[in-house]
Formats: structure tokens, C-alpha cells, sequence
């Protein structure tokens, strides 16, 4: 160290120019933005998006069969009828398991929970007093 100071001072940014791009900061914060307001959305409007997802999720699963089926020389309306009914096949499973998930019995299950918490879990060999516990004349046969 020679115990010299350099005053160099930088030189400030460029003021961007039209058509420029700008820089990775000012773009990283655009795309966290965007994101913020993409999943705001889906989210206000899940109640629809959600059948739309669950609808081409089933179409793409059943497409191969339509299109075996029409490369196999079947009528167009007729594959296209055979997978309608696939997709609905898949459905009636699905619903089930909703209808079942939402049936009342499981409506009461929170309050079965609540019960078993509030009861003392003692076991009653151990909570009542008796001749089967230590000491006593039926342990020693006196």
C-alpha cells in the first residue's frame, strides 16, 4: 500500500434508449409481477378454470382411442361416440369419490375428533383401584 487515494468516480447508467431492452433487474421484476398477477387471477376465477383443466386433461387422455379407432376405418361419429363414453367412464369414478368425500358421515367427523381429545385416555385396568393391583390379599393368596 503506497497510501495513495484514487477519486475515480463512475460513470452513471445510460438513459435506455427506444427499443432497447431493458436491463435483468428491471425484467426480473416485470416477471415476478406477471406471475402475482397470473395466480390472482386463476385463483378469482379457479371455479371455472379448474372444469376447463379437468376437461383437457380427459380429452388428451382419451384422444389415442379416438384416433385408433378412426385409423382402423371406424366411422368418425361413431369413434368420436365411443370416446365421449370413455370420458365418461372416467367421470363416474371421480364424482364418486367426491360424492363420497362430501357425504355426511364425514361431516361429523370433526366433532368424533374434538370427542376423543376432550375424553382422558387412561386405560381402566390402571384408573380404578382393586384387589388386581399391588398389594392386597388376591396377589398373595393371603
Amino acid at each position: 500500500m503506497t497510501g495513495k487515494t484514487v477519486d475515480v468516480q463512475a460513470e452513471p447508467d445510460p438513459m435506455p434508449v427506444a427499443g432497447q431492452r431493458p436491463g435483468p433487474p428491471f425484467f426480473s421484476i416485470l416477471i415476478v409481477a406477471g406471475l402475482i398477477v397470473i395466480c390472482a387471477g386463476l385463483r378469482s376465477a379457479a371455479s371455472i378454470v379448474a372444469p376447463v383443466f379437468l376437461v383437457i386433461t380427459l380429452v388428451i387422455t382419451v384422444a389415442p382411442l379416438r384416433a385408433l379407432l378412426v385409423s382402423r376405418r371406424w366411422p368418425s361419429w361413431l369413434a368420436s361416440a365411443i370416446t365421449l363414453l370413455a370420458i365418461y367412464s372416467l367421470l363416474i369414478p371421480i364424482l364418486g369419490s367426491v360424492v363420497r368425500l362430501t357425504s355426511s358421515p364425514t361431516k361429523d367427523r370433526p366433532r368424533k375428533i374434538l370427542r376423543s381429545r376432550q375424553r382422558p385416555q387412561t386405560r381402566p385396568s390402571l384408573a380404578r383401584p382393586g384387589p388386581h393391583r399391588f398389594g392386597g390379599s388376591s396377589v398373595l393368596g393371603l
